[in-house]
C-alpha cells in the first residue's frame, strides 16, 4: 500500500527559511551589512591640503597687514617727532603772556581767576605733551585720580608738586584763598622751570629712540618686529 504523504505550510516555510540562510544575500545586501567609509583618502589629502593654503595665506596676509603698520607706525612717529620743538616753542610763547596780578589795595579776583586758570592750562598742557595722556582739558581731581592709580607718569617732576600746585591754583580761583603777587611770580617761574625739564627729558628720549641700533635676533637677523 502506497503510503501518500503531503507536506504541510510549516514544514513548507521552514525549508524555505533554511534554504534563504544557505543562499548568498540577494543583490546589495551584503554592502549594507558592511558599513561603507564615509570619506575617501583622496578626500582627506585634498581637505588638508586646502587647510594648510587657507593658512599659509592667513599668515601671510598677517605678516603684511603687520608690517604695513609697523611703517605707519613709524612714519606717525618720525612726523609727531618732527611737530615736538614747535609745540614747545609755542606753550613757551604763550607762558609769556601770563599776566601776574598785583597787590593793590582793593584785590581784583577777576584778574586772580584768569592767572590762576592760565598758570593750571599751561601745566597740563605742558604735561600732556611729554606724557601723550590728554589731561588739558582734566579736572583735578581726574589728574590726581591718574596719578594715583599709575595712569599717569610725569618725569623730572615730583608728584607732590604737582598736586599741591594745581590744588592750590584751584583754592585761589574757587575757594577765595588768597596769594600774593610774589608768590604768584614764584609759581609762575616754576612753571618755566618744569615746562623746560619737561622739554628737555623729552628731547633726550627722542634722541635715544632715533638713535637706537636695529634689534638682532637669535639668528643674527634684524628684528623687524617686537614679540
Amino acid at each position: 500500500m502506497k503510503s501518500n504523504q503531503q507536506s504541510t505550510p510549516t514544514s513548507n516555510l521552514a525549508s524555505a527559511v533554511t534554504g534563504s540562510l544557505k543562499e548568498t544575500p540577494p543583490h546589495g545586501m551584503k554592502g549594507r551589512l558592511e558599513p561603507e567609509s564615509m570619506i575617501s583618502a583622496d578626500a582627506v589629502l585634498v581637505a588638508a591640503g586646502m587647510v594648510l593654503l587657507v593658512a599659509a595665506s592667513v599668515s601671510a596676509l598677517v605678516f603684511a597687514w603687520t608690517k604695513y603698520k609697523s611703517r605707519a607706525k613709524s612714519k606717525t612717529l618720525m612726523g609727531d617727532f618732527a611737530k615736538v620743538p614747535g609745540l614747545w616753542a609755542e606753550l613757551h610763547r604763550s607762558i609769556g603772556t601770563i599776566q601776574v596780578p598785583r597787590d593793590d589795595q582793593v584785590r581784583d579776583q577777576k584778574s586772580w581767576n584768569q592767572f590762576t586758570s592760565d598758570m593750571s592750562l599751561h601745566l597740563r598742557r605742558g604735561v600732556e605733551l611729554r606724557t601723550q595722556v590728554p589731561v588739558a582739558e582734566r579736572t583735578t581731581e581726574e589728574i590726581l585720580h591718574l596719578l594715583a592709580v599709575g595712569s599717569l607718569k610725569i618725569p623730572v617732576i615730583s608728584e607732590q608738586e604737582i598736586k599741591s600746585t594745581l590744588r592750590r591754583l584751584d583754592a585761589v580761583r574757587f575757594g577765595g584763598e588768597v596769594m600774593t603777587s610774589s608768590d604768584a611770580e614764584s609759581l609762575l617761574t616754576s612753571l618755566r622751570v618744569w615746562l623746560e625739564r619737561l622739554e628737555a627729558d623729552q628731547k633726550s628720549e627722542i634722541v635715544q629712540i632715533v638713535t637706537a641700533p636695529p634689534s638682532i635676533d637669535e639668528k643674527g637677523g634684524v628684528r623687524v618686529f617686537d614679540n
